[in-house]
């Protein structure tokens, strides 16, 4: 849930409390997709959708073979976005510094100092 605006705080303030905030939902949504991704990749999914018909329902789910082929892909881009590097920073000579979303969401604070 993201904290209420007006509480009194400068900019900064606001934004770290709506980031932090922002950054521990999208942890618990990706930490939420572990188990659908390992039931797709070992539990045959994606043999049992490719043996469907066109416009079948999958198995004894209510899904149809697209509704389950747009889910799959969702999660795919999802993994693909979530691994591929954006620009966080330059090094002293001025070369880009990249992270990927993951390694980002991931980071835990090592010492003093905030995060």
């Amino acid at each position: 849930m993201l904290p209420m605006s007006g509480q009194d705080l400068s900019a900064i303030q606001e934004w770290q409390l709506l980031t932090t905030a922002i950054f521990d939902a999208a942890e618990r949504q990706v930490d939420s997709t572990a188990r659908p991704l390992r039931l797709w990749q070992y539990g045959g999914l994606a043999e049992m959708v490719a043996a469907t018909a066109p416009g079948a329902v999958v198995g004894d789910s209510t899904l149809t073979k697209e509704q389950a082929i747009q889910r799959a892909a969702l999660f795919q881009s999802l993994l693909t976005w979530l691994n591929t590097p954006v620009q966080t920073s330059t090094d002293a000579a001025g070369t880009p510094i990249t992270e990927t979303p993951i390694a980002l969401m991931s980071a835990r604070r090592t010492t003093g100092g905030t995060s």
